[in-house]
């Protein structure tokens, strides 16, 4: 369930515009395309965020009176499922000052799944914008999806004499300890 929208609206106030977690969008002409890339830039920030349909930024965020608010509910959730992942979505109407605005909660992509995509990109969050997401970025979110194995990749021109001679005696001992008959029957350079 989001924040009332009383404290949502006063946190976008006191900050005089969009924040990294919440997004505002007038939608008085119906949703605007760029609205999928923040809902894939909210599902990927740690916490989601929340989408606000009805107020108008650049006044104050003065509610514009929505007249489908059940329509944009309708393509908001849509757009959601049409991200890959789908973005979770929680829906709700509310009013200010006596009119309807739409608040989507829009929720944290598990880490496994992410980087959410909107079409071939995927988004992210920075303050009051979408970026389309560098390669870097992207390469940060797969490498998050499992437990990383560089650590099994050999490095090359490395010899025996870049190793800790004594962490190589203690690890020998260990494994002539715990696999006597495996590992632990061999000697020196062909224990290694």
């Amino acid at each position: 369930m989001p924040p009332p929208i009383a404290e949502l609206l006063a946190r976008l106030r006191a900050e005089g515009g969009d924040t990294t977690e919440i997004e505002v969008k007038s939608a008085a002409g119906g949703l605007s395309p760029s609205l999928s890339g923040s809902l894939c830039g909210l599902a990927n920030l740690p916490g989601g965020g929340w989408v606000i349909l009805g107020l108008d930024e650049a006044s104050g965020f003065a509610p514009v009176g929505l007249t489908n608010p059940q329509g944009l509910k309708q393509g908001l959730a849509a757009m959601g499922r049409a991200c890959v992942p789908p973005v979770q979505l929680d829906i709700e109407q509310a009013e200010v000052e006596g009119r309807a605005v739409v608040v989507a909660t829009v929720h944290e992509c598990a880490v496994s799944a992410k980087p959410c995509r909107w079409g071939e990109r995927g988004w992210i969050r920075s303050w009051d914008g979408d970026y389309p997401m560098s390669e870097l970025e992207e390469q940060a979110f797969l490498a998050q999806r499992e437990q990383p194995h560089f650590d099994r990749l050999p490095v090359a021109e490395a010899s025996r004499e870049d190793l800790d001679s004594d962490l190589v005696t203690i690890w020998a001992e260990t494994a002539r300890a715990a696999d006597p008959r495996g590992l632990g029957r061999f000697d020196g350079e062909e224990l290694l």
